[in-house]
């Protein structure tokens, strides 16, 4: 909790920051914020979705046609068979994929309310 705390402070400081450099309008600034939250809100909600397994049976199709239609070399199954042993390399991934995650659900909160406070401070 204390470390997504801090990095959502961090996001937030640098949107203070682009704000003063920049000199934008509070109006130009809560348009750039919200637009940023909404993609990276769209990326964490498609990461979960294909994190949740979703799309396996769309995925396992089209490698079983890959398959039918391109046959694999001995070469290619020897490397394939040895990057699914490799543990370290499935930790890596699952560390990134968790990583990119929690970055992405943190600038999407952060944009969002950064926007809401923007919108706030707009109309008061």
């Amino acid at each position: 909790m204390k470390k997504h705390t801090i990095s959502t402070l961090l996001v937030v400081g640098l949107y203070v920051f682009f704000w003063t450099y920049f000199s934008l309008s509070i109006l130009d600034m809560t348009n750039v914020t919200f637009l940023i939250g909404l993609i990276s809100l769209t990326s964490f909600v498609i990461l979960k979705i294909i994190q949740s397994g979703f799309f396996d049976l769309f995925f396992t199709g089209m490698y079983q046609i890959k398959r039918f239609i391109f046959r694999k070399s001995n070469t290619e199954t020897r490397i394939e068979n040895q990057l699914s042993e490799d543990f370290q390399l499935q930790k890596f991934k699952k560390g990134a994929y968790e990583w990119t995650l929690a970055i992405s659900l943190t600038i999407a909160l952060s944009s969002l309310v950064m926007s809401l406070l923007g919108l706030i401070l707009f109309y008061a």
